[in-house]
């Protein structure tokens, strides 16, 4: 499972584009997550996972280190 840069990378822009509104949030906003300026909030975290498909991590949205 991935964190949200790996996710990111994997994926590409549009894909990334996709999964965010599918989320509820800003492909701006999922930059911030990705780059580790920001934490999603556990429902956040929720919806990253379930529009893409699994591919991402709880644990690795949350609680990965800078």
């Amino acid at each position: 499972m991935l964190d949200a840069m790996s996710f990111w990378k994997q994926a590409g822009i549009d894909e990334t584009r996709r999964v965010c509104e599918l989320a509820g949030t800003s492909y701006e906003h999922f930059k911030h997550i990705a780059h580790k300026r920001r934490r999603p909030s556990v429902e956040l975290a929720n919806r990253l996972i379930k529009a893409s498909n699994g591919q991402m991590s709880f644990e690795k949205l949350l609680f990965s280190k800078n």
